[in-house]
């Protein structure tokens, strides 16, 4: 019998974003959140220098993580697939912070 995963992505990437509008809004990134409604959520985001894509999956607690350079044209990935645990995922969206926070505070 396979092990059943917990459903926190989806939930924990609406949170994420709650908690941060606010550092969002005041350095004038726009940010918009789509849940699927059926076990996926994303969330983008665009710093005018950046636009970030952050999706996140219930099943296999999967998350994706773009950040794309707009002068450059220049894509990073520091995340993509499964995490292991819920720590795990938000150790991944606190460093995205702390890259938001290095490039727009």
């Amino acid at each position: 019998m396979s092990e059943i995963k917990e459903s926190y992505a989806v939930d924990t990437l609406r949170g994420w974003l709650e908690k941060n509008r606010f550092s969002f809004e005041s350095h004038q990134t726009t940010f918009e959140f789509k849940d699927s409604g059926h076990g996926s959520a994303n969330v983008q985001l665009d710093t005018g220098a950046y636009l970030v894509d952050v999706s996140a999956w219930n099943h296999a607690s999967c998350l994706d993580i773009q950040i794309f350079d707009i002068k450059t044209e220049d894509s990073i990935f520091p995340h993509v697939g499964d995490c292991a645990s819920k720590a795990e995922f938000e150790l991944h969206l606190a460093e995205l912070i702390a890259w938001y926070k290095s490039n727009h505070g």
